[in-house]
């Protein structure tokens, strides 16, 4: 009964530093975060794991989130999707290309921006031109161990006054 009641206790404490380990924990401002290309059904990396960096850059401003997933390869035609309801079904997206992004003292030719829609892994699909069809996976990122590199960058509007100074003519 002893090791039924700690097995209980252990599951409850990982779950609590589970739950408080997202994205909602985090200020606004730019993370790099440790990120895993996991298999859409099973609890194992993905084949695709090998061609993702294991760091990603996570953008927080006004609530809103995205990651920008880079690429350890240069193949050209990769296409990351994500699905739109946050889940692992449904209608998709395509994330918005990026290039020559530095995470980490590394710089990755591509990559892709990917808004995040909901906690929890990022339901994901991709293709490669080799490949005939689109494989589904899920992004794992460990928000307990975002580091922060940078605030969120606020817009200001254009003070600048221009004043014309009319001319007179000499007559």
């Amino acid at each position: 009964m002893k090791k039924v009641l700690s097995i209980v206790i252990t599951l409850f404490i990982l779950m609590s530093v589970s739950i408080c380990a997202s994205a909602a924990d985090l200020s606004d401002g730019t993370y790099e975060v440790p990120v895993v290309l996991m298999h859409k059904e099973d609890n194992k990396e993905s084949f695709g794991n090998k061609y993702v960096a294991q760091t990603a850059l996570l953008e927080i401003e006004n609530g809103k989130k995205s990651i920008t997933i880079l690429l350890t390869t240069d193949m050209k035609g990769i296409e990351f999707s994500y699905y739109t309801n946050g889940s692992l079904e449904g209608d998709v997206a395509k994330g918005e290309p990026v290039s020559n992004v530095e995470v980490a003292g590394e710089t990755y030719k591509q990559g892709f921006e990917i808004p995040i829609m909901a906690d929890g892994d990022i339901g994901l699909q991709f293709s490669v031109p080799v490949m005939p069809m689109s494989t589904s996976a899920r992004h794992r990122i460990d928000y307990s161990k975002a580091v922060k590199i940078s605030e969120a960058e606020t817009t200001t509007p254009d003070t600048q006054v221009t004043t014309t100074i009319p001319t007179t003519e000499a007559t």
